[in-house]
């Protein structure tokens, strides 16, 4: 089963320097004081093969001889963490480089910190019948949040990889696309009920970390829109941390692509043809745009970002020479959707609000 990939640490195909394994959780939690600007919470539990690497201030390293060792039961890692708490932005609400361990027998499955078990990510049953849960227990703060199995079959847990240079270089991910969240999050004496939406990712890769723009959105109707775009141009050299826009001066890796989910339906539908561009005024959040197109019709969509989330890696390569890698977030609502399948129109209206979250990348990990 797909959802049995989640729980393993792929030891056999590792690229030093370059291999790099995260299991990583966004949360979007229901604001009823503020619609306009849901709750979110990003978690991330990683690992990299490199002797060194650093995470703003914090530094993780590992030998050669460590990485050949490693086996589920424990590695070395870093978990990862921000908060929008409806009202501000807490950058990295966690950074801790410590023990992880991950295993999957009959007890359950489980990925969680060691030692303490502050960060937990675990599987009691069946994924795709009773759901997960996430724990996360950070000093006066404790965020217990449950995801239920996904109903539909185009959101239920799918993998894709791909191949280059022969059979090491690539990467592979199992997603979950969307999962109902319900929990709770208490502060000190308080404790509050929670509700909203989920989406997992598990990504293994043996490759540079190169620039991209990635963003994901869910609707109040229950369906989804996702683009990628991974790019090469002169952002890989940028080792600032202010937002730019290097738009299409950039080439695309790949065919950039927009897909839509449809709660009711087996398949997404893709969109090939996208236009794509990142507007920047002053000081205030990024809005993102895109155009899209495909013989079956066409998309558009607007995204207003509300907050930002930045994250800097700095890895080694040779003496005092080093690649930077700069990583932001932005928690995303919709102010314009439009789509058209075989003759059939949408708009905001019918499929309801939309909540997100749009990343861009730039710099390169070698």
């Amino acid at each position: 089963m797909i959802s049995e990939k989640i729980w393993a640490l792929d030891t056999s195909n590792k690229v030093w320097r370059l291999s790099w394994t995260w299991w990583w959780w966004i949360f979007f939690i229901d604001n009823p004081h503020d619609e306009a600007h849901p709750k979110q919470l990003m978690i991330l539990w990683s690992t990299k093969d490199c002797g060194s690497i650093k995470i703003h201030d914090a530094h993780f390293s590992k030998t050669r001889e460590e990485a050949g060792r490693e086996a589920g039961e424990l590695f070395k890692g870093a978990v990862a963490a921000w908060y929008y708490d409806g009202y501000r932005m807490h950058d990295s609400f966690i950074l801790d480089v410590c023990d992880l361990s991950v295993s999957n027998n009959d007890s359950g499955s489980i990925l969680r910190t060691i030692p303490g078990e502050k960060y937990i990510f675990k599987c009691d049953g069946d994924l795709d019948t009773d759901g997960c849960d996430v724990i996360i227990d950070k000093d006066d703060i404790k965020l217990d949040f449950h995801m239920s199995a996904a109903k539909s079959g185009c959101i239920k847990p799918t993998e894709s990889s791909n191949r280059y240079l022969g059979t090491r270089f690539g990467y592979d991910i199992v997603r979950i696309r969307r999962m109902g969240l319900s929990g709770t999050i208490k502060e000190g004496d308080k404790t509050e009920g929670v509700t909203g939406s989920a989406y997992f990712q598990k990504i293994h890769v043996n490759a540079p970390a190169v620039p991209w723009y990635w963003g994901m959105v869910h609707f109040k109707d229950g369906s989804i829109l996702e683009y990628f775009i991974p790019h090469l141009g002169t952002s890989i050299l940028k080792r600032r941390p202010d937002d730019f826009d290097n738009g299409f001066g950039s080439i695309p890796l790949i065919r950039p692509t927009v897909d839509y989910y449809n709660p009711h339906e087996a398949q997404p539908h893709r969109f090939n043809q996208l236009q794509f561009k990142k507007e920047i005024n002053g000081a205030t959040p990024p809005i993102w745009i895109g155009n899209a197109r495909s013989d079956c019709g066409s998309i558009s969509f607007k995204l207003d970002s509300y907050s930002r989330a930045y994250w800097r890696f700095e890895q080694p390569i040779l003496g005092r020479l080093s690649s930077v890698f700069h990583y932001t977030e932005y928690p995303v609502t919709v102010s314009e959707f439009k789509i058209e399948i075989d003759g059939s129109k949408k708009s905001l209206v019918d499929v309801g609000h939309g909540v997100g979250n749009a990343e861009h990348s730039w710099g390169m990990l070698l």
